[in-house]
């Protein structure tokens, strides 16, 4: 009998005869036990459905940390359940994609999921007791024994109103550890940044998540920031009090700053205009290359256009040679760009019912995104709003949400239309680039960490 190498419990009794591969007990707490039952044949039609997804919060909010993608499970599970209800679907094959793990000493493809139980007596579904082991350190399963660990994230961002719910999700999300949050100007100036991260913070709970201001200014270019898009704070029609004095002192050093109070390297991912990160390859390109095990960043395009006459996305377009110098320093980079971003859209009216939730965190970043489509509305762009840094953030939470193609890259420092353009080159850098979002699992996400104002259906691509 198989033990899970993460959580260490041990399924007991006459299993194979009741067709129950295995049975894991679920850590939520010291009086109420859980066990998910992972074999056999799922129930159809409706009375499944609804439980599975009154299901789905629990399992996925706190217990698995997503360790990689597993669609052919995921769609063997969907294509079971006999459902056309494309939201459910994609519910259940994301709590398939956290159940199955590489290291099971089964094949994963022998596995199914049937739903989720609380069992305070101590028994599976079929009536046969479970108990858990007394130390990780008796597993003896493939692939070692270690309990979950969440991954370590930096995030450096210009905290504009999509970077604000990018945040949101990231400190929402119990597998990622949010070492440390690191600002730039961009959507707004650095210290608009700092202050509408630090209230962001401070909404969700949160005032001990580290926050350094970094960059307040391009590497050589003027100061540009988007009050037409993201409002005069950046936050849209978000309140937010006045900077902080400490807000407005930039740090060229900050991510150097910042990686050396790291013990373990960690995941990067940016937000907003590269600047700090450039800075930091500037300084000590092979102390970043030591402690970023991998950079993930909002920026570029290879089809898509950016706003206002440009061709590039508005961070690599704010600072067009700390993109250059990110992508000529090589590290292991995930573009994930307007490509992949504009395809993740929410309408106005569903933007509406999150700023009417009754949650606190969830009607703040409404207010903030009822700006963000009102200005899109302006500018003739699109019916609704983009959250691009979503997808970035989305990515990093649950692997396989976006769909990766390699492209040779260069940025084209020129002024006019052209500035910061990504642009496919024989001779440029070798990138890993996002070119399509399963849109579907990214609201699957929103929904899980902010509830059910959130949308939880697909919607049509649009524009930033």
């Amino acid at each position: 009998m198989p033990i899970h190498p993460h959580l260490g419990y041990l399924p007991l009794g006459g299993l194979a005869e009741q067709g129950t591969s295995h049975i894991h007990e679920l850590p939520r707490s010291a009086t109420a036990e859980g066990a998910l039952d992972l074999g056999g044949k799922p129930r159809t039609g409706n009375e499944q459905l609804a439980k599975t997804k009154g299901d789905l919060g629990l399992l996925a909010g706190d217990v698995f940390p997503i360790l990689e993608d597993r669609r052919p499970a995921q769609q063997r599970c969907i294509e079971r359940t006999g459902t056309e209800d494309s939201v459910l679907r994609e519910e259940i094959g994301y709590l398939v994609r956290l159940a199955t793990f590489p290291t099971l000493a089964e094949p994963v493809d022998q596995l199914d999921v049937l739903g989720l139980q609380f069992l305070p007596s101590g028994r599976c579904s079929h009536g046969h007791p479970y108990t858990r082991l007394s130390s990780v350190q008796s597993l003896g399963c493939r692939g070692g024994a270690r309990h979950p660990t969440r991954q370590r994230v930096v995030i450096d961002t210009d905290a504009g109103i999509d970077d604000l719910v990018a945040l949101a999700l990231a400190i929402r999300s119990p597998h990622l550890e949010v070492m440390a949050v690191t600002t730039t100007y961009g959507n707004a100036t650095l210290q608009s940044a700092t202050r509408n991260a630090r209230e962001l913070f401070r909404l969700a709970d949160r005032p001990d998540i580290a926050l350094y201001p970094g960059c307040d200014r391009p590497l050589l270019r003027d100061l540009v920031t988007a009050p037409e898009t993201h409002g005069v704070t950046g936050a849209g029609y978000a309140p937010v009090p006045a900077p902080a004095a400490g807000d407005r002192l930039p740090n060229r050093r900050v991510l150097l700053e910042v990686l050396a109070q790291c013990e373990e390297p960690v995941v990067l991912v940016t937000l907003g205009p590269l600047t700090n990160l450039a800075w930091a390859l500037r300084q000590d390109s092979d102390f970043v290359r030591l402690r970023v095990s991998r950079h993930i960043g909002m920026f570029g395009t290879l089809v898509e256009r950016g706003g206002n006459h440009r061709w590039a996305d508005f961070n690599a377009w704010s600072d067009p040679e700390a993109a250059d110098q990110v992508l000529r320093a090589e590290i292991d980079t995930l573009m994930v760009g307007l490509d992949a971003s504009r395809q993740m859209v929410v309408r106005p009216e569903e933007v509406q019912a999150i700023a009417s939730s009754r949650e606190p965190l969830s009607r703040w970043l409404g207010a903030a995104l009822l700006y963000y489509v009102e200005s899109n509305a302006r500018q003739g762009r699109l019916d609704g709003c983009a959250l691009n840094d979503v997808v970035a953030i989305g990515e990093l939470v649950s692997p396989g949400l976006v769909q990766v193609a390699v492209h040779r890259l260069r940025v084209d420092l020129d002024e006019g239309e052209h500035r910061g353009q990504t642009r496919r080159h024989p001779a440029g850098r070798e990138v890993r680039v996002a070119v399509a979002v399963d849109s579907n699992l990214v609201r699957a996400l929103l929904v899980r960490r902010f509830g059910k104002d959130w949308p939880a259906r697909q919607i049509g691509g649009g524009n930033r």
